[in-house]
């Protein structure tokens, strides 16, 4: 290697490309290596739901990955022959009110074809086969290919590789976890049914599971529990698997031929830590976890869009390394949170007691028909709202648990605060976040009722706080005169036509926020007195 890299991502699955990309829209050099030479045809993880779309669209490919796969709206949960409840995806204060379905391969193929444009490349057929340190605390990298071996020292190592990932377990970082109780056999096939080519069914029969998905093209996705041990795929043929969906689906399918059948158990678990020095974790390298919810991909670009923004600046000299401790701070927990309720998922679906189920399914009935499934499930799948209460900054202890529960009560009470997405709301003439800087922060304030637009010493306090190449946005009803805002090209007034950016963000008249690169929430006060402001810029490194 002629000089040393910068950041080294082992691995070109999704979670691999994506954070490659993170870094080089933000003007960070990556070099990607793959150990395969050639893309798996195999569809492998599908299920791509709304707010990996919303990361997918600040990439610039979701229209495309849109057109390319096949919209999901609802989901539907049958036990014993019978529909217990339903729920749709169109109500999340999100562009994207379906989920996708998508082959990985789909998905692999537009990162990577992104990641070109960005004027990257995946280096295939190389293999991570060591990994030290040098005497300066550096990751050093036996790289293994048909061309030889080459030692290199990077900056900072990510590992995409896999849940078996070398460089985790070179790392000294374990997995905690266990084995699923449940073999699973998952199978693409071709089939005649009634079924909805726009939801997802999961069909619960005694002590046993069948998920239904349609997939792009005339093709269905069945996953099934089928037993204790891991199910060889060449035994199951087509005959086998149609046994098992007469017998759990009251809906009739009929299988004519099955394009791919894999047998596994899953040895659900997560890494101890996200981060050890300037080896980081990402994708199923930190986290694996049951196919129940359809997460995989979607958990992965998640860790890829919380990691490129904060690496970014800390490889710019923008930020201090202390930084990407919150990446383990944020990403972890949520991983964490993925990895027990898809665990509770399967074991839920799976109950061996009568009792258990008949109990079990007057409680997902009636919570459907009382609406709490349609208010609580969507946005739980969906991904709209995962939040990062513990912060950029450390925090344990007391401290921590303050910003948990303050998380929870802002939940409760509608407001989102510090870690919440920034709701993406319909707006006249586009969506709220096509007034966001493609990369960077943004500060969106508020000004009007109950507050004098000549009352200008707020904002010049916020001006104050925010560092001169940060965007402002200052929301109010139209005709706000423009000088009432510092005299800045940075700094403008936007129309808020109906006050549906303010209700969304629960927001008073002198509310200020700023939004993340990751469009998260760092920090939510005052514009009067913008210390929360000043404190996020003090940790990114930002400079007023």
């Amino acid at each position: 290697m002629a000089e040393q890299t910068r950041v080294l991502v082992v691995g070109a699955g999704p979670t691999g490309l994506a954070v490659a990309c993170e870094l080089l829209r933000a003007g960070v050099p990556v070099r990607v290596v793959e150990a395969g030479t050639e893309r798996s045809p195999r569809s492998k993880g599908i299920a791509i739901w709304p707010r990996t779309l919303e990361i997918l669209h600040d990439l610039g490919i979701a229209e495309e990955a849109t057109a390319r796969g096949l919209p999901l709206r609802k989901g539907t949960l049958w036990s014993q022959g019978q529909p217990l409840t339903t729920f749709d995806l169109t109500d999340l204060r999100s562009r994207f009110g379906w989920g996708l379905v998508l082959p990985q391969y789909e998905t692999e193929s537009l990162l990577e074809r992104r990641l070109v444009e960005l004027g990257g490349k995946v280096e295939k057929g190389v293999r991570c086969a060591e990994l030290s340190w040098s005497a300066s605390g550096l990751p050093r990298v036996e790289l293994v290919s048909s061309a030889g071996t080459e030692q290199a020292e990077v900056d900072w190592l990510i590992a995409c590789d896999g849940p078996g990932s070398t460089i985790r377990a070179a790392a000294g970082i374990d997995m905690a976890g266990e084995l699923e109780r449940y073999g699973w056999v998952l199978a693409d096939v071709r089939m005649d049914t009634e079924l909805p080519r726009d939801g997802v069914n999961w069909f619960l029969h005694r002590d046993a599971v069948l998920h239904a998905l349609p997939m792009p093209g005339d093709q269905w996705r069945l996953t099934m529990t089928v037993g204790r041990e891991r199910p060889d795929p060449a035994q199951w043929p087509v005959e086998r698997i149609q046994r098992i969906l007469d017998e759990r689906s009251p809906v009739p399918m009929r299988l004519s031929t099955a394009e791919w059948v894999s047998g596994f158990r899953v040895r659900q678990g997560i890494a101890r830590q996200f981060r050890r020095g300037r080896v980081l974790l990402a994708g199923d390298a930190a986290h694996v976890h049951s196919p129940a919810g359809a997460q995989g991909v979607n958990a992965g670009l998640q860790d890829a869009a919380n990691l490129g923004w904060k690496l970014a600046l800390v490889c710019r000299g923008d930020a201090s390394p202390t930084l990407l401790d919150s990446y383990d701070a944020e990403r972890r927990p949520a991983a964490s949170l993925t990895v027990r309720l898809a665990n509770r998922a399967t074991r839920g679906a799976t109950l061996a007691s009568a009792a258990a189920r008949a109990g079990r399914d007057l409680i997902w009935s009636t919570a459907g028909r009382r609406g709490v499934v349609q208010r609580v499930v969507p946005p739980a799948v969906s991904g709209v709202l995962q939040s990062y209460p513990a912060g950029l900054t450390a925090a344990s202890g007391p401290l921590l648990a303050a910003r948990r529960l303050r998380s929870v009560v802002d939940l409760v009470r509608g407001r989102p605060g510090t870690g919440a997405r920034l709701p993406d709301v319909r707006l006249v003439d586009g969506w709220l976040w096509d007034l966001l800087p493609a990369t960077g922060p943004v500060v969106l304030a508020w000004a009007g009722r109950g507050r004098a637009w000549d009352d200008v010493d707020g904002f010049t306090a916020l001006h104050r706080a925010v560092p001169r190449d940060v965007p402002v946005l200052v929301f109010d009803s139209p005709g706000a005169p423009a000088d009432a805002i510092p005299d800045s090209p940075r700094w403008r007034v936007v129309a808020d036509f109906g006050g549906r950016v303010r209700r969304a963000l629960a927001a008073g008249p002198d509310t200020a926020v700023v939004v993340r690169p990751d469009r998260y929430l760092g920090a939510r006060g005052s514009s009067a007195s913008p210390g929360a402001v000043r404190s996020y810029f003090k940790t990114v490194g930002g400079t007023p």
